[in-house]
């Protein structure tokens, strides 16, 4: 930019050559001071020289000395040179100072904007006092604190007229004390169009050398927040003291309550009712208070207890009060009632005959998680002063607490009628009843079960927790870790129908049917409990049973071993020369008479095990030989089956060799019984250490697993048995689960349905066993 100036110069000088040609030099003059205004130091320079160099070539004369011509072209030179030098340093101070200014002016601005800002924001403004003027100038923001217009003249009576006129006085005196040298620093309230504001002034005023007042400056701060917030919390303290007030005397009320509900065992729940009412009449003040429980119109509020009336005054009135009317107001619908005269309100009834009349009256429902417990009725005299809500607030936050305390004397009370009832029925029961606490120890028991204890002072009768000394039925003791009581209490075990039998006091050893089952709260067992029943009658009626099958079966082997003499005598008379019906009716008459023998064997062998007097002879016996000469019976009777035995080399077995037959001919007569045609029946013989195994297997249909357990109970039979014709009682494999055992074994059965079932029984090995007498069971 600065380069066109000088080029402008020369196109105007070279095109008026002719007419100016003696004045070479007047434009380029301008031409640099315009090139040093645009571009300054660097314009002016390069403006000059361009000027320089077009004057040379341009316009310098070629006829004259090249000394005069040397001269000539200096002087110009130094000449456009030293003009854009002092044109460029002109410019350039004369642009610095421009934007000095500039930088100023935007500095002045900013800090005013910053000023109004933050007046803005801390609602705080300014004032200037100028006394040889005669000005009192204010911010943009003490216009808007005190609603004027911005600009609007102010003088010192203008503000004054605009401070609320019960503060004006104490402004003026506090600005005169300032004007005499004391601090200007005062809160009023002031007028600020319709409302009203408080402001903080405060000023610091300037005097000359001789102490006369020339001006000042003043804030006028907002503070109509603050004074807000000030009175809220004077409220709220007051308010804060007034409520305390109110909690210590309700406080003091609810201790007496909590009092009587803690001495339960001494207070009923009417007392507690009483003590209720009399801590309401103390806070309201009120003539009459009762309080009643019920919500049923068709029942009386009962129990219902009255405080402030005469007691010839309640039983003349005679009966309790129904929740009607304005009462059913508040206790059927659980509205808080508080009114100045009850007689005209539009639920009101009326009182009964001889009722004092009430005018003033406050109701209050008593709840207790929201569900309605108990109902406060509180009442004044006519012309008393009416209930205000500081009496209802009191008694709302006194029903509020006495719904605890209703609500646990009425538990208390309906749990004591509980366990009274209960303790009834547990002393009235025929079977010892026994609980135990967590620890093991006896919290409670029944008559019963003192009858049943264990003689006093018995050493060694077992564990002292207890109150019995508990035997196996053959009299032994049963280890502490055994007792079924214990083991619910310590291992959470729950027995049921086992037989025992306890020592009592007088030392009688009587059989029971022991049931216990741990006392579990929240996942924790709390305890246990027992049921001893008695069954000394049971077993006698049951051996009186026995007897009595015993000698039935006894007494029908006579005329049964007579039928199957007599056809056997027949079969042989006959002979020959007998028709085939004669033998078929002879050979029915035979195998009838046999199976109605197998089964007498079998209910006198079922009564010797139930009166445990069924005798084994134990003595050595060789398994595998006996089992083979079986196996061979078998296999000329039932050709359909296919018998197997499977036998590892073993020792002898120490067993009745006849009780044993019996057991085998009981399982292998099943298997052919239950079995499928065709298939084979195994019997497999293995040593299991002490102890011989026998297995017998067969296939077919097989038994479903919850019919299992039932196998080996009197006369338990399956259900496809019980819906077939095979023939039997269901007392075989009873008897032969007893056999085994009396001979020291045990016996069990598995089964896969449409598959397998298989009957395993063991007996010990001869050299295993110790020689002992014959064991009765």
């Amino acid at each position: 930019m600065a380069t066109v100036p000088p080029l402008v110069a020369l196109a105007i000088q070279l095109s008026l050559w002719p007419f100016l040609r003696p004045n070479i030099w007047f434009l380029f003059f301008p031409a640099v001071f315009i090139s040093s205004w645009y571009g300054g130091r660097l314009g002016a320079w390069w403006g000059s020289a361009l000027s320089l160099t077009a004057v040379l070539v341009f316009f310098a004369p070629r006829e004259h000395d090249l000394l005069l011509e040397s001269v000539r072209v200096i002087f110009p030179s130094a000449v456009f040179f030293a003009t854009g030098l002092a044109f460029g340093a002109f410019h350039h101070r004369l642009r610095v100072a421009r934007a000095k200014a500039a930088l100023a002016l935007e500095a002045e601005r900013s800090v005013k904007d910053d000023l109004t800002r933050a007046q803005a924001v801390s609602s705080t403004g300014s004032w200037r006092l100028d006394v040889g003027r005669g000005e009192l100038r204010w911010s943009d923001e003490t216009y808007r604190i005190f609603g004027q217009p911005p600009g609007t003249p102010m003088t010192y009576e203008a503000f004054l007229a605009r401070v609320h006129p019960d503060d004006r006085a104490a402004v003026d005196a506090a600005w005169r004390r300032a004007l005499e040298g004391q601090p200007y620093d005062v809160e009023h309230r002031i007028l600020a169009g319709e409302r009203v504001r408080w402001v903080r002034e405060r000023a610091d005023l300037d005097r000359d050398a001789q102490g006369k007042l020339i001006g000042g400056l003043g804030t006028v701060q907002d503070v109509t927040e603050r004074k807000a917030a000030e009175a809220a919390l004077e409220l709220a303290r007051d308010t804060e003291r007034r409520l305390l007030g109110e909690l210590e005397e309700v406080t003091r009320a609810s201790t007496a309550i909590a009092e009587a509900v803690a001495d339960l065992a001494k207070h009923d729940l009417a007392k507690v009712l009483h003590i209720i009412a009399v801590q309401a009449q103390a806070l309201t003040s009120a003539d009459y208070v009762a309080i009643g429980l019920g919500t049923d119109p068709k029942r009386t509020l009962d129990p219902w207890v009255a405080v402030g009336m005469d007691d010839d005054v309640a039983a003349a009135i005679g009966r309790l009060p129904h929740p009607v009317g304005t009462l059913a107001v508040v206790a059927r619908e659980g509205t808080f009632l508080r009114l100045d005269d009850v007689r005209k309100h539009p639920a009101f009834g009326g009182f009964p005959a001889h009722h004092p009349h009430v005018a003033a009256f406050l109701g209050v429902p008593i709840r207790y998680h929201g569900e309605a417990v108990g109902n406060l009725f509180l009442g004044r005299k006519p012309g008393a002063a009416a209930f205000s809500s500081h009496d209802e607030r009191m008694v709302h936050m006194l029903a509020a607490r006495a719904g605890v305390a209703i609500e646990t004397a009425t538990l208390y009370h309906g749990e004591a009628l509980q366990r009274a009832w209960l303790q009834t029925i547990i002393d009235q029961m025929p079977e010892a009843v026994v609980f135990l606490d967590e620890h093991g120890a006896v919290a409670l028991e029944n008559d019963a079960a003192r009858a049943l204890s264990r003689p006093p002072e018995e050493p060694g009768a077992g564990p002292r927790s207890l109150p019995f000394d508990v035997r196996l039925p053959t009299g032994a003791r049963v280890p502490e870790a055994d007792v079924p009581l214990l083991r619910a209490v310590t291992r959470g075990q729950s027995v049921i129908g086992e037989e025992l039998a306890l020592v009592n006091a007088a030392g009688e050893l009587v059989p029971v049917i022991v049931s216990a089952t741990p006392v579990r709260i929240g996942g924790k067992i709390a305890g246990a409990v027992a049921v001893f029943q008695d069954i000394r009658a049971l077993k006698e009626l049951e051996r009186l049973r026995e007897e009595w099958a015993a000698l039935i079966a006894h007494d029908l082997r006579q005329p049964v071993n007579a039928i199957t003499l007599s056809s056997s005598i027949l079969m042989k008379l006959r002979g020959p020369s007998g028709s085939a019906t004669e033998r078929e009716s002879l050979d029915r008459i035979r195998s009838a008479s046999a199976r109605l023998d197998r089964m007498i064997g079998d209910l006198l062998d079922s009564s010797r095990l139930e009166a445990r007097r069924l005798s084994v002879e134990q003595k050595e016996v060789d398994l595998v030989r006996l089992i083979d000469e079986m196996l061979g019976s078998y296999r000329a009777a039932h050709p359909a089956f296919t018998f197997a035995l499977r036998a590892e080399p073993v020792r002898p077995a120490w067993a009745d060799e006849g009780r044993v037959r019996q057991v085998l001919d009981n399982l292998v007569s099943n298997a052919v019984k239950y079995g499928q045609k065709g298939t084979e029946v195994t019997v497999q013989v293995k040593g299991l250490g002490s102890w011989l195994e026998v297995a017998v297997t067969n296939f077919g249909r097989g038994v479903p697993p919850e019919e299992l357990p039932m196998l080996f109970s009197r006369f338990g039979r399956t259900r496809e048995a019980r819906a077939g014709r095979a023939p039997g009682l269901g007392l075989g494999l009873y008897i032969a689960q007893g056999l085994v055992e009396a001979q020291g074994g045990r016996m069990w059965a598995e089964s896969t349905p449409g598959q397998t079932t298989c009957f395993h029984f063991t007996v010990p090995r001869a050299e295993a066993a110790e020689a002992s007498e014959p064991t009765l069971h």
